[in-house]
């Protein structure tokens, strides 16, 4: 059976220490917005299966560059079980995000691939509108150092700050039907990435039902994972939009993102 769609959903909720940088006495204005929480831990089921899980940590305004405050988001997604046997996936993300616009000073991801590792790190030049990548792909102890520039728009984020700009949005602001898009930046290329609103609705978790804003997932450029297979995802109506379920049926079963723990706590909606 192959498993590489695990990858790609985990990525999708998905996705170390970066570089050190100039502090400043005074930095920010007030402006800058907060994050959610410090911690969220996620697991992902195929059906009755767990097949690993996953976790984002926030760390508010950590790091100041440039006089402004950034905040330092890192995602960690893994298999387990089942899953492991396939495919072994331990992988790592980390975006460095300014904390009033919440777009990407820095990212990189260090993730598992067939054989090796891969090992990434992204600059992102808002004046020039350039994405400055290196990268080690390493196989059998053999290091391939790669680079190359993306050209990017002012609406580009990384795998890990379109989660954090999904988040701020406010939904209860947003029509039912009505699109919120960005780009994001994946290999070689930035993408568009949509979400539809469907809504407020009812759904079970933590053997309850709560109320969450319904969105369909949908990546207008993709033709391998999500064509014929839509994804939703349900977020909290708290005010702090905190993703609580990714969902898509798959042709063996449902695929399953769902939160199991807020800063250490069980989730209590």
């Amino acid at each position: 059976m192959k498993l590489s769609f695990i990858k790609a959903y985990l990525s999708i909720f998905l996705l170390l220490s970066g570089p050190s940088y100039a502090q400043s006495k005074n930095p920010g204005d007030g402006k800058e917005k907060k994050m959610k929480a410090e911690n969220l831990e996620y697991k992902f089921k195929l059906g009755w299966f767990t097949l690993g899980g996953g976790s984002l940590s926030f760390q508010e305004n950590s790091r100041i560059i440039n006089n402004d405050y950034h905040h330092v988001v890192k995602a960690h997604a893994y298999t387990d079980g089942m899953a492991a046997f396939f495919t072994d996936m331990d992988d790592d993300y980390l975006s460095i995000i300014n904390s009033k616009s919440l777009q990407p000073y820095f990212s990189e991801k260090h993730v598992t691939i067939k054989n090796g590792f891969w090992d990434q790190w992204n600059q992102f030049d808002r004046e020039k509108n350039i994405i400055d990548v290196k990268a080690i792909k390493t196989k059998k102890d053999e290091k391939d150092p790669r680079a190359w520039k993306v050209n990017m728009t002012d609406d580009s984020y990384d795998i890990v700050s379109t989660l954090v700009y999904f988040m701020d949005v406010n939904w209860f602001r947003v029509p039912k039907g009505d699109t919120v898009t960005i780009r994001c930046h994946y290999d070689k290329k930035v993408y568009p990435v949509c979400l539809i609103y469907n809504g407020i609705e009812k759904i079970k978790f933590e053997e309850d039902k709560v109320s969450a804003h319904r969105v369909q997932i949908y990546f207008p450029e993709d033709r391998k994972y999500t064509v014929g297979r839509p994804i939703f995802g349900w977020m909290s109506t708290d005010g702090r939009n905190i993703p609580l379920v990714i969902q898509s049926k798959m042709a063996f079963g449902n695929a399953r993102c769902e939160l199991t723990a807020i800063d250490g706590e069980d989730p209590d909606f």
